[in-house]
């Protein structure tokens, strides 16, 4: 048995049945005065693996579980840096190794240590259903999303959408997809579910909320040195990638351009070379709104 406990006048039940072969996790709530019968034999089986999470079935209550030596840390607030990462507060679970949130789906990122390294951190439950609850579950704090950009990309089929939506620091989390926004999306660069293989977005913060510059994902899913460079700053020409080196100049038309560029900085000038503004490209990573996606509990 790996939890029984009351949450918000429920009772759950999480255990692992297994063998030689395998193992098999399997939970259930009930109200707190329900018979004991109807906890175990209304179990719900599903795979197991090192950081468990499971939501009840009839009220809004998550609850994530971390072996027993682990600590969960739960975020409770953001803001991005100026190389544009992501900068959580973290706060440990008042439980150490479990916790639990009164809704389905908790609009916060978990992060899991064991023996002094971080195992885990991701959001605690991605939420794809539209753009809006993607960035509230990936734990940040945002006011509505706004679309900033709409067009074509060359080389890419369809009309892409660029929206951002501002965080209380005032930087912005950013996303590009080829979408409504009111579609199922994927984050994790694939493609989105139902929609016949061709839904993609990618992610990003801007701590300039004038100058972005995100990845632009294949038809695949896949992400490589294609980028969109935004500007909204006016009079604004040219974006330069590299830009600490003289960097290699791309027109802005309708203060959008799509060019290759190489992790590093990124600056957008006017006509006479006169800097306007800056952003800063992340490495070609696994990552959500700038942030590593971590899972590591081999090594």
């Amino acid at each position: 048995m790996l939890f029984l406990g009351d949450v918000s006048g429920r009772r759950f039940l999480v255990y692992v049945r297994y063998d030689e072969r395998s193992a098999t996790l399997y939970h259930s709530d009930i109200p707190i005065q329900g018979a004991v019968e109807d906890l175990v034999g209304g179990a719900v089986a599903g795979p197991l693996g090192p950081l468990v999470t499971v939501t009840s079935t009839a009220v809004p209550v998550t609850v994530g579980l971390a072996p027993a030596a682990c600590a969960i840390e739960r975020s409770i607030g953001a803001s991005a840096s100026p190389e544009n990462t992501v900068e959580h507060k973290w706060a440990g679970a008042p439980d150490s190794s479990w916790t639990a949130w009164a809704a389905p789906d908790p609009q916060e990122r978990w992060r899991v240590g064991c023996d002094g390294k971080i195992r885990s951190e991701a959001p605690a439950v991605l939420d794809t259903s539209s753009y809006e609850r993607l960035i509230s579950s990936a734990g940040i704090q945002h006011e509505p999303l706004r679309q900033r950009w709409s067009g074509p990309i060359e080389g890419s089929v369809g009309t892409w959408t660029l929206s951002t939506a501002r965080l209380p620091s005032g930087a912005v989390a950013v996303v590009l997809a080829d979408a409504p926004a009111a579609a199922t999306v994927a984050t994790t660069f694939t493609a989105a579910p139902g929609r016949g293989g061709s839904g993609v977005v990618s992610t990003s913060i801007s701590a300039d909320p004038d100058v972005i510059v995100i990845r632009v994902p294949s038809p695949s899913g896949q992400l490589g040195d294609r980028v969109l460079i935004f500007t909204a700053k006016p009079g604004a020409t040219q974006a330069y990638v590299r830009a600490e080196i003289g960097g290699l100049g791309a027109a802005l038309t309708g203060g959008v351009a799509v060019t290759n560029a190489r992790p590093g900085p990124v600056a957008v000038r006017d006509a006479t070379g006169a800097e306007l503004g800056s952003t800063w490209l992340l490495e070609e990573v696994s990552q959500l709104f700038g942030e590593r996606l971590v899972s590591d509990w081999e090594s």
